[in-house]
């Protein structure tokens, strides 16, 4: 049975465009922590349709060689809804953003210290670091999730720090998954 960090080797570069876009809005979000909680929504909106979309098409790209392709699928049509939701009501979505990021970060980080453990069994120097920022993802997310009427500078904190921790586990995966490409072709 084939796992899934050999899977991801496909279409690595899929996990590094994520992690880019998910540090630029860790930035964003730092650099307009007033604003921020009035903006979420219309940027957040826009990364979980994208973000959605991606994990589709990563999904269905690799179904031949993942054995879980159809999670990967589920969970990137949910991110893409959630972001149409977001959308197509900004109003109602600044009140439970909070919640929606909260779940999306746990959901992700999870995810990320399950594939660290792939990584370890494949005997990449990089697993440490994968299951270190998936952890801090975990506890950002939880962060949010059990005080999510947080101050607004607070909650750009909460979110930028958690978005960053998202995006460096994402590029770290990456060069990982590219190094074991290089090393099978």
């Amino acid at each position: 049975m084939v796992n899934s960090i050999e899977s991801k080797v496909k279409h690595w570069y899929l996990l590094l465009i994520f992690g880019l876009i998910s540090i630029a809005l860790g930035i964003v979000v730092f650099a307009t922590p007033v604003q921020t909680f009035l903006v979420l929504s219309v940027f957040f909106s826009w990364a979980f349709m994208i973000a959605g979309l991606l994990e589709a098409i990563y999904s269905i790209a690799n179904r031949d060689h993942l054995s879980s392709w159809g999670w990967y699928l589920a969970l990137g049509i949910l991110t893409f809804i959630l972001g149409l939701q977001l959308i197509m009501n900004p109003s109602e979505s600044v009140m439970v953003l909070a919640f929606y990021i909260g779940f999306w970060l746990l959901f992700r980080s999870m995810m990320y210290i399950s594939s660290s453990l792939d990584l370890k069994r494949m005997n990449s120097s990089n697993w440490g670091w994968v299951m270190f920022f998936g952890i801090v993802g975990v506890i950002f997310s939880n962060l949010l999730l059990w005080n999510p009427l947080i101050t607004s500078i607070a909650f750009s904190i909460y979110i930028g720090c958690g978005l960053i921790s998202l995006g460096i586990v994402q590029i770290v995966l990456s060069f990982s998954v590219k190094k074991i490409k290089n090393n099978l072709f």
